[in-house]
């Protein structure tokens, strides 16, 4: 992407900088249009992650895929920052409220995590 041969200019091998892949290395990401990854990382992406000071993982998992693809950078896990308040909020009736923070990809799970909690509800609502 553009970000990436930007950077790579701005830097000219002598600016340190730091690289935050948030999962396309991870190995679904890759196969996904898997043609033009492969092609954009033959052109510059390879080079400007491997040119990178640092890699910032969000986890283990993606520290892992990180590695798995090859590069060998120094890598930080620094997960995103999220404050949790100190009580959970409710609704009006005192029924308990669950964010989820994240984008709205198969990936992440979200019908089957919905269908989970249905379960849960059902169960308590039954004992």
């Amino acid at each position: 992407m553009y970000p990436s041969v930007a950077c790579m200019q701005w830097s000219r091998g002598k600016r340190p900088y730091l690289v935050s892949p948030h999962g396309m290395l991870d190995g679904w990401a890759l196969r996904n249009s898997a043609w033009k990854k492969i092609l954009a990382a033959r052109l510059y992406e390879n080079r400007h992650l491997r040119g990178a000071a640092c890699l910032n993982a969000l986890n283990e998992s993606e520290a892992a895929s990180i590695r798995a693809y090859g590069l060998r950078n120094p890598v930080c896990i620094v997960p995103n920052g999220v404050d949790l308040p100190d009580q959970r909020p409710t609704l009006g009736g005192g029924e308990k409220v669950c964010l989820f923070l994240g984008r709205l990809h198969p990936k992440k799970g979200l019908p089957a995590l919905l269908s989970a909690w249905a379960k849960i509800r059902v169960r308590a609502w039954m004992t």
